[in-house]
């Protein structure tokens, strides 16, 4: 059976690797400003649904036996399937504005608005991700806003819409036990009350971002000690 996911690996010399699954609405170029100590997996489209299959496949074609995953947003929910579901592949997770769940009826406002303007309801919630993050909503929308509004369709924003409001996040309950959790002071999306906390768990909240935290210089320096 086809996958319905395809993935591209970007060596960078460092002989181990990170999966970055970006969120709702967002493509993987959000991901490019990010100099993390890792060779890169990254999806070639929008995600909308549970896609470990696909990324177990990918990691077997290129001979890759465990991986870490950055999960950002929606991103953070499938790097959670994956390790429930492949805990042999998964070395560990690193979750970024994550929530334990979405209100079903916060999802069908979405829903709504997207049927009726899927284009608008994106620049509208692109406004929101980017709250407290000026600079960075500046080099977005000057990167990056019209090719993601043009590259991703309305029925993958719905799919998307119904994969979240299927899912609860229960940390406890998977076997990888490594596990970093990032969130910005100011995410409007995702409030920093919504994470999920458990005794084991790193939390890092960072000061003066939204939903995008992974922006931030202190994302590196806080996470990994980069300059």
């Amino acid at each position: 059976m086809p996958l319905s996911m395809d993935f591209v690996h970007i060596e960078r010399g460092w002989g181990r690797t990170l999966v970055l699954l970006p969120g709702w609405g967002f493509l993987a170029e959000i991901f490019s400003r990010l100099s993390l100590p890792y060779d890169y997996i990254l999806p070639a489209g929008p995600l909308a649904g549970d896609v470990s299959e696909d990324i177990a496949e990918f990691l077997y074609r290129t001979g890759v036996s465990r991986t870490t995953l950055l999960g950002w947003s929606l991103g953070a929910y499938l790097a959670v399937d994956f390790a429930k579901r492949y805990p042999e592949k998964t070395s560990s997770l690193l979750l970024v504005s994550l929530r334990t769940a979405f209100c079903i009826s916060e999802i069908e406002l979405v829903r709504a608005l997207v049927e009726a303007d899927p284009e608008g309801t994106l620049r509208d919630f692109y406004r929101r991700c980017f709250a407290g993050q000026k600079g960075d909503y500046r080099w977005f929308v000057e990167c990056y806003e019209k090719r993601f509004i043009k590259a991703i369709k309305k029925v993958e924003l719905l799919d998307g819409l119904s994969y979240l409001s299927s899912r609860t996040i229960d940390l406890d309950r998977i076997p990888c036990r490594d596990i970093l959790i990032v969130h910005g002071a100011r995410d409007l999306i995702s409030p920093a009350h919504l994470v999920p906390r458990l005794p084991h768990l790193r939390f890092f909240l960072i000061p003066g971002t939204g939903h995008l935290p992974f922006l931030s210089p202190e994302f590196g320096r806080i996470l990994f000690g980069n300059p």
